[in-house]
């Protein structure tokens, strides 16, 4: 696995091939989610942004927010097949061809399952959420100015702001009917 750049600047170069001087440095914050997601979807990706952002095993910045939306979506999807097929408790089906011949075919739900299960743990582990894949992702290092501690108190901070903002707006009310 190739090694990032500061990995090669702790480990030492022995190939002495020059480093990049210029590279991006994204804000290690959590963006909000964004609202094409699903109610299930964003509610897992505030659970996710916890495990893989600063508060957590530190490894997400402001730039991963579509990847982890993009997991969440998957995740979402994979949840909403599997109670399609676990309510009926119908993995397979029967039905007749046109001689009459009795058929068993799989639900077509099944499929789509265990395609979002490949997409959800293909992502899982590009944020290093498999015991497998957790060795090869690296922790954002925290810039030496600012602890954790207040990088916790300020993004708890920025979120009072935005649901204050809300709230002056009046997006935090569900009108219902004609008050």
């Amino acid at each position: 696995m190739p090694k990032t750049t500061d990995q090669e600047k702790l480990e030492g170069n022995p190939g002495r091939r020059s480093l990049p001087e210029n590279e991006p440095n994204p804000e290690k914050r959590i963006p909000d989610p964004p609202k094409w997601l699903g109610r299930k979807a964003a509610r897992a990706y505030h659970d996710l942004a916890r495990i893989v952002g600063p508060e957590g095993m530190n490894v997400m910045a402001e730039t991963d927010g579509l990847a982890l939306s993009m997991l969440c979506d998957a995740f979402s999807e994979y949840r909403d097949m599997r109670v399609i097929i676990e309510k009926p408790k119908k993995r397979f089906y029967e039905s007749e061809d046109k001689s009459g011949k009795l058929l068993i075919k799989r639900h077509p739900a099944v499929g789509d399952m265990q395609d979002a299960w490949k997409r959800v743990v293909m992502m899982l582990g590009k944020f290093g959420m498999t015991p497998y894949d957790r060795k090869g992702v690296q922790v954002l290092a925290d810039s030496p100015e600012e602890s954790r501690e207040d990088k916790i108190a300020k993004r708890r901070a920025e979120a009072a702001l935005r649901a204050k903002e809300r709230a002056e707006k009046g997006n935090h009310i569900k009108k219902v009917g004609n008050v």
